[in-house]
């Protein structure tokens, strides 16, 4: 990422548990100038000019698919076990009633998304940090600098 003689840092993201002292290398981070939006992530780089953008926000979600397959995998194995249908040992009844439990909890976690909006369309990045108090005050610098 080259950036232009009259072009400024004005914040900085990483999308990571790693502060900026931590990183050796530019990945997995969102830099704002007072020209574009700059997002590397993985081995790809892109670049949103600021009049471009027409919005910047940061969404929690759910995985409501496995949640539905965790629940119905465990109305299903509970009606079995219940109707005598199945017969497990302790240690089989454990394993077999702990897969949709794991289902469930996975599919009840969040996960929060840093969204660029253009005209035309979206785009997410999945953000793996748990403290979001530093993406909020980016999100507020880029749209700062949006109005």
């Amino acid at each position: 990422m080259k950036l232009a003689d009259d072009e400024k840092i004005v914040a900085e993201y990483y999308f990571d548990n790693l502060t900026s002292k931590e990183h050796n290398d530019a990945s997995n981070k969102s830099i704002l100038t007072n020209k574009r939006l700059i997002v590397t992530y993985q081995n790809s780089e892109e670049n949103y000019p600021l009049s471009k953008i027409t919005a910047v926000k940061v969404k929690q979600h759910s995985d409501p698919l496995l949640l539905i397959i965790g629940v119905v995998l465990a109305v299903l194995l509970t009606g079995s076990v219940a109707s005598g249908g199945a017969r497990f040992g302790s240690a089989e009844l454990l394993i077999v009633l702990s897969i949709p439990t794991v289902l469930i909890i996975l599919g009840l976690r969040k996960k929060t998304s840093l969204i660029i909006t253009q005209m035309g369309g979206e785009k997410k990045y999945l953000v793996k940090r748990e403290k979001n108090d530093t993406l909020n005050d980016f999100i507020d610098s880029v749209n700062h600098t949006l109005v």
